[in-house]
């Protein structure tokens, strides 16, 4: 997982999520979804920075 701030581009609302890396919930057998905005529900956000990043295990 790893976390990252966000921006609406709707609204323009900053927010901060966690994350899947790109390939991790298939290896998870996890449920994905689009990130929305949590104020106007819109999807058409956009990646302001990566905040900090969980070390993976090699489990």
């Amino acid at each position: 997982m790893v976390r990252k701030e966000f921006k609406c581009q709707r609204c323009g609302k900053r927010f901060e999520i966690e994350v899947f890396e790109q390939g991790e919930a298939e290896t998870k057998n996890q449920p994905t979804a689009p990130v929305q905005c949590p104020n106007c529900k819109s999807t058409y956000i956009e990646v302001v920075r990566v905040v900090s990043t969980k070390a993976r295990s090699g489990r």
